[in-house]
């Protein structure tokens, strides 16, 4: 292979090359550098476009990242308030669950904005019924449950009613207390497996521009060896290239002021 290499630029510079015009020779030589010049620009050019597509990407994602990390914290703040409610019986404690939960809805309709992905914006859709749905149930089946089990046992300190209707009261409460934890640990696992979607988002961008990073040094090497191993060679035959039409011209000039005219 190395001496097919070898024959090709002797026969080139060796025959080809050499027949050229002293202009052409030159012009040539010169074409080479800049057709090397401009392959590293496009190179350059290339791999700045491709790392702004990436940044953007990146930027975007980062976004909904933003966004379900805010969504997720919401989900935590509900599991708490029910905890919360059920053992104190506050109203506070589901005046802050209802505000997370509206605020979840909210952050899902601004993540569904920067979702491009259909079946990402399906995930999200379904995401915002489920937690419509959980709010609706929390207000409609926990809230009374956890009342009636606290006005049961302020009855009971009243000699109104028996332990076992306290004990009935308390048991409906916690049951239901329980399955809506587990509703609000499924929202939390939604937003969870969001986020994660675009962590692999991010994890693979960042992949990409380190991989675009590495081909353009290496296409750069590549073309700066290129161009390196052309100005050697044209160094070295560029000069012998001038040298032997301008001494043949000097050796005519000379036999000519000697009154040879042959």
């Amino acid at each position: 292979m190395i001496s097919r290499i070898q024959y090709i630029c002797k026969l080139f510079f060796g025959g080809v090359f050499m027949q050229m015009r002293i202009g052409t020779k030159i012009g040539a030589g010169f074409a080479a550098m800049l057709v090397m010049v401009g392959l590293m620009a496009a190179i350059a050019l290339y791999s700045l476009q491709a790392a702004q597509n990436q940044m953007e990407v990146l930027h975007e994602t980062n976004r909904r990242l933003v966004l379900e990390m805010k969504m997720d914290s919401e989900a935590g703040n509900i599991l708490s308030c029910i905890r919360g409610f059920v053992a104190f019986g506050d109203d506070n404690y589901i005046h802050l669950a209802e505000g997370s939960a509206a605020n979840i809805a909210k952050m899902a309709d601004d993540l569904k904005k920067l979702l491009e992905d259909e079946k990402a914006r399906e995930n999200v859709d379904s995401l915002v019924k489920e937690v419509i749905d959980y709010k609706m149930k929390m207000t409609g089946q926990l809230v009374p449950a956890v009342k009636e089990y606290y006005a049961a046992t302020r009855a009971q300190r009243d000699a109104v009613n028996t332990a076992e209707t306290v004990e009935s009261k308390r048991i409906q409460a916690i049951s239901l207390a329980i399955t809506f934890n587990s509703e609000a640990q499924s929202v939390k696992r939604n937003i969870l497996n969001l986020a994660e979607a675009d962590e692999r988002i991010v994890a693979e961008t960042v992949e990409a521009l380190s991989a675009a990073a590495r081909q353009a040094i290496l296409f750069a090497g590549l073309v700066g060896a290129a161009a390196l191993v052309i100005g050697i060679l044209l160094s070295i035959v560029l000069p012998r290239a001038l040298r032997r039409p301008l001494k043949n011209l000097a050796e005519g000039a000379a036999l000519y002021s000697q009154g040879d005219l042959t």
